[in-house]
């Protein structure tokens, strides 16, 4: 991947993870809003950076350094942040917590990263089977598609292990990610030197996303939440979350801020630690310290949700630039 490919994924990584802040604080209807397409984003995303590599053995080390390493890692860490936050060192149920570190059925915000870890073995499986015939991998991933959406919506579904269900339903987000990143097209498209052109087709996506979210809560009374099963109207929901996605890979190909892209670039920290760690902190900040209290008009409201997400990403800035720290104490040991 060339700079400028890099620039924009750690931009739309970035507007991604604000979306998962102000959808966890629960912010009038913007929680109910990004919560249409923040995490199909993470998928999408996830699938245009993913690498293929000649043995199995390379990838499983490659994943295990990456991906199941830091699970367990934030997942003591968030251990440490229910205990103090919520139980209390005497009532902490250490065998019901392990139980759901190691099981995973919707634990923390770690929840995503377990299905990504399933997700990224299965997809890179289907490669290798299928011998990266694309078409037979897309009919595949559609028909794991149709699958999932049943199991939820017909067969009265609940969260598997490691979140296997959600594999089921996210997998087509992450099989269009490759595919755009194998047949360059999206690079095509956020290249355009017209840039009037991609504001355009930003913002027209942006209305249509709007849209047709309003029609897929007026028909089926829901919108998209993967963490509860929630789908909707199938059609609709995939619809609006692929609108959703597109805006803003248009808007971060032409945009550029060094918070978003810092936010981008250690997504898998805040992912992990905003909401059971972060935010537990600022709320016990706020209760002793008595600032931010939330107001019933508009005014007090909004100052409310600007300096508690100020405060949050400042913290977790905090919280990131620590376990920096420590990398680079631990390798300079190393040495």
């Amino acid at each position: 991947m060339d700079l400028q490919r890099i620039r924009w994924i750690d931009m739309a990584k970035g507007y991604g993870m604000l979306c998962v802040i102000l959808g966890h604080l629960q912010y009038w209807f913007i929680g109910d809003y990004v919560y249409t397409f923040h995490i199909p984003l993470f998928f999408f995303l996830s699938g245009y950076v993913f690498k293929t590599y000649d043995s199995f053995g390379t990838f499983f080390k490659k994943k295990c350094k990456t991906m199941v390493v830091p699970y367990f890692l934030y997942g003591f860490i968030l251990m440490l942040s229910d205990m103090f936050f919520q139980y209390g060192f005497g009532k902490f149920g250490w065998r019901k917590t392990l139980n759901e570190l190691f099981v995973q059925k919707r634990a923390w915000t770690l929840w995503f990263l377990a299905c990504l870890i399933v997700l990224e073995l299965v997809y890179y499986l289907l490669l290798k089977i299928c011998r990266e015939n694309l078409i037979v991998i897309s009919v595949i991933t559609l028909a794991m598609t149709v699958l999932g959406v049943l199991y939820f919506q017909h067969w009265n579904g609940d969260a598997l292990p490691w979140n296997v269900d959600t594999v089921l339903t996210a997998i087509l987000f992450f099989h269009v990610g490759y595919v755009l990143k194998e047949t360059d097209l999206l690079e095509y498209v956020i290249h355009c030197h017209r840039r009037w052109m991609l504001w355009a087709c930003a913002v027209g996506f942006f209305c249509l996303h709007f849209m047709v979210n309003l029609w897929n809560l007026n028909l089926s009374g829901e919108h998209l939440e993967m963490f509860y099963m929630k789908y909707g109207n199938p059609m609709l929901t995939y619809l609006d979350a692929f609108l959703g996605i597109s805006f803003v890979a248009l808007i971060s190909s032409r945009t550029t801020n060094s918070l978003i892209r810092y936010m981008g670039k250690n997504s898998l920290t805040f992912f992990a630690l905003h909401q059971g760690v972060a935010i537990p902190l600022l709320k016990v900040m706020t209760w002793y310290t008595g600032w931010l209290k939330d107001g019933y008009n508009w005014k007090d409201h909004l100052i409310y949700m600007v300096g508690y997400t100020v405060l949050v990403i400042v913290i977790m800035t905090l919280i990131t630039e620590c376990i920096h720290l420590v990398k680079t104490v631990r390798n300079k040991l190393q040495c």
